[in-house]
């Protein structure tokens, strides 16, 4: 008996055990209490190194306007045990605000009021910061706020007001250059994904093909996603994070690490001042009944390590590489595979749930498949597939169930999920019903299938 996952473009993570949405791995924003004070603590950034978070400060007894500071650590893992103010480039009688801080730290983008973006620089990450100096290309009528960086420096998106026209309420715009020492140009309404609302307090994940943003879209202040397949591509369909919805209905400037585990965000809370939160990926979720999870997080090897429990693959083929949420697989759609060994754990009598992070390129794919040797039929070629859990050319969801050799039910589901980009796609068999879920909703059901 063998378990293979194989032909998935890219899926990230397979979950043997109760049904999971799209956020399952999320813990519940909680307050950063090394930073936070009884003023304001807004716009936070997280270094490349995992040792800085830049962030403002406003509103406290002793000034207004915001500044911008800095808290470090020692070890990416460990506490904030540090906090200072950055005063070489905070003014008097003026906002800055929103830092973006560049990989080798030596370059900080940051917003001045009204509506400019600056940057400073210092030759050395022990040597002060220089002035800021305004960026040119961003200079729009209703100027240029929160602004944020790919890892390259070579896109920016910032938000900006009705008087640079869009859709009504503040917009997400984004610019682009060839070279870091070149003008930004291109300055570009994101049309796409902004609403008639206000949407700003943008970011961009490093490798810039996901943007995160809030939005009053619903009638409060939430955090939304969208992300598109390429540079050139526009963003596709947005979608609300509720892992980052807080009691207060006010979440704000979302960051998210450049491993793509932590998410840092403003929150309003119930005294109506401004904390910094965070909410943190769990690689290894606490689900009642987890049989196997295979995050694909190594980065290099031949093994893939089941982090639930004993059941780690023989990796053949596949070539790492990022996913959305840390690391990711990356399977030719011809010979490559994962293989996992027997293990009675991985064949359930009558309920099973499959949940995956996927980014096809089309065509079937058989994300997973269980075989089993069925003696009671000898003509056979010995193995069959016991369940198999895949997408249709389509990029329905389908689901087998085998219950010999040549005797199964096939299970399809009703919506579908576009290729070249990432989704979360989950199923339950459950005594005899299936149910199929596409980034965390529910889509459709199958009540009359084979459970023996």
């Amino acid at each position: 008996m063998e378990t293979k996952m194989k032909r998935a473009m890219l899926s990230l993570l397979f979950v043997l055990a109760a049904a999971q949405g799209l956020q399952a791995g999320w813990t519940t924003p909680v307050p950063l209490t090394e930073v936070n004070t009884a003023y304001n603590e807004t716009d936070p950034f997280l270094s490349f190194d995992g040792l800085s978070l830049y962030f403002t400060r406003s509103a406290t007894s002793t000034f207004y306007y915001g500044r911008i500071y800095v808290a470090t650590r020692a070890n990416p893992w460990e506490p904030f045990t540090s906090v200072r103010e950055i005063s070489e480039l905070n003014q008097s009688g003026t906002d800055v605000y929103s830092p973006w801080v560049s990989p080798d730290n030596l370059r900080m983008y940051y917003g001045k009021s009204p509506g400019k973006v600056m940057l400073s620089s210092r030759a050395s990450v022990d040597d002060p910061w220089s002035p800021g100096v305004q960026v040119s290309g961003l200079t729009l009528a209703g100027g240029a706020y929160w602004p944020k960086l790919s890892q390259d420096e070579l896109t920016i998106v910032f938000h900006s007001t009705p008087d640079s026209g869009g859709m009504g309420g503040t917009d997400l715009w984004m610019a682009t250059r060839p070279d870091r020492n070149s003008v930004f140009g291109n300055v570009t309404d994101l049309a796409t994904i902004n609403s008639s609302a206000g949407d700003g307090s943008p970011s961009l994940s490093p490798d810039g093909l996901t943007i995160y943003f809030n939005s009053t879209r619903d009638g409060n202040q939430r955090v939304y996603k969208a992300t598109r397949a390429s540079l050139a591509a526009p963003f596709g369909t947005v979608e609300h994070l509720t892992f980052l919805d807080t009691p207060w209905n006010w979440s704000t400037a979302p960051c998210i690490s450049p491993d793509g585990k932590v998410f840092y965000l403003t929150v309003k809370i119930a005294n109506g001042t401004f904390d910094i939160y965070v909410s943190n990926w769990e690689s290894e979720p606490n689900i009642p009944g987890l049989v196997a999870h295979w995050a694909f997080d190594e980065g290099s090897g031949n093994i893939a390590h089941d982090s639930a429990g004993s059941n780690n693959g023989t990796i053949y083929g596949a070539a790492w590489t990022d996913g959305v949420l840390g690391g990711a697989l990356d399977f030719d759609g011809i010979n490559d595979y994962v293989q996992v060994p027997d293990n009675d754990l991985l064949t359930p009598s009558n309920t099973i749930t499959f949940a995956f992070w996927v980014n096809s390129r089309g065509g079937q794919n058989a994300m997973l498949h269980k075989y089993a040797y069925c003696p009671d039929q000898p003509s056979s070629p010995g193995y069959s597939r016991a369940y198999q859990f895949g997408l249709l050319s389509t990029g329905q969801i389908e689901m087998q169930i085998f219950s010999s050799a040549s005797t199964y039910d096939v299970s399809y589901g009703l919506g579908s999920v576009a290729f070249n980009e990432w989704h979360h796609v989950a199923g339950t068999f459950d005594h005899g019903a299936v149910s199929f879920y596409i980034d965390g909703q529910h889509d459709s059901d199958d009540c009359d299938v084979n459970n023996e």
